[in-house]
């Protein structure tokens, strides 16, 4: 019995060399396809059109789901296009060409749906973006009985190795979260023969960045023999002297005026005497 017989696999963008090969590997492994590429208005034919065609003409089963994958909703519709064929999709395989942001719809698209049977996404050409989006996600999706697993960017795909990691023995195992370097080293048959060792590896870090040179010192300036003297802060100006109150002005009085007082207060006495005269000689 093939290593996917039975199963439903969902590839994205099968226009990328990629994309192809995993849809021809894992048609041949026995697997159901519903093969995606990014929509284009200037193509006569997608992509996804063709390797339909292409994989029916090798005795396969393959249906088209064309979506633009950075649209949350696009994404729903094309995961239901399996689900509306066969009730169930097993497994999905991403190519990453966005840095995570389809990743990203695919993962909030595939969640609900695979909770009741369960199944795996692996990510192909997994950039920094996506694998930081893995890690932070790889354990909520294990619970909703999705396993996330990455490959990193190679030249050629691992077919041996993508396809156990769709297998249901994969599944069996609790194969999560993943980060599969480039196997450059290794031919398909060492791939196959060592899967087990291969996933066992934990990735190396990423090395650190190089601390930055410190700047030289600056050269200290020369001292001069004799230090300045020092400037004379100027005196104080003199406070203003306060201001003299000047007297007040005596009023002038006129002769007059003085000789008028003085008549005036004669008067009264000359009446007196005049009343006393009278007096006697009336008497």
């Amino acid at each position: 019995m093939s290593l996917l017989h039975g199963r439903i696999v969902l590839i994205t963008d099968t226009g990328d060399p990629l994309g192809r090969a995993a849809a021809f590997a894992a048609s041949e492994a026995g697997a159901h396809l519903v093969v995606n590429d990014p929509v284009d208005a200037g193509k006569l034919r997608s992509g996804a059109s063709l390797m339909v065609y292409t994989v029916e003409r090798r005795n396969g089963t393959a249906i088209s789901a064309e979506a633009d994958l950075t649209r949350f909703r696009q994404c729903i519709q094309m995961i239901q296009v399996g689900f509306d064929r066969w009730d169930w999709i097993s497994g999905i395989v991403h190519v990453d060409r966005d840095n995570g942001v389809s990743l990203g719809n695919i993962l909030r698209a595939a969640s609900h749906p695979m909770k009741r049977w369960g199944g795996a996404l692996v990510v192909l050409n997994a950039s920094d973006e996506a694998v930081k989006l893995i890690e932070d996600n790889a354990a909520s999706a294990r619970a909703d009985r999705l396993l996330i697993n990455a490959v990193r960017p190679t030249d050629s795909l691992p077919e041996s190795l993508v396809l156990f990691l769709m297998s249901p023995e994969a599944i069996r195992e609790n194969v999560f979260g993943k980060v599969i370097p480039p196997l450059h080293d290794l031919s398909p048959t060492e791939i196959q023969e060592q899967i087990h060792t291969i996933l066992a590896k934990k990735p190396e870090p990423a090395p650190e960045p190089a601390p930055a040179p410190a700047p030289a010192p600056e050269p200290a300036a020369a001292e001069p023999d004799a230090e300045p003297a020092a400037k004379e802060a100027p005196a104080p100006a003199p406070a203003p002297a306060p201001k003299a109150k000047a007297k007040p002005r005596a009023k002038r009085t006129s002769k007059k005026s003085t000789a008028a007082k003085a008549s005036g207060a004669e008067k009264p006495a000359a009446k007196k005497t005049r009343s006393r005269s009278r007096a006697k000689k009336k008497s």
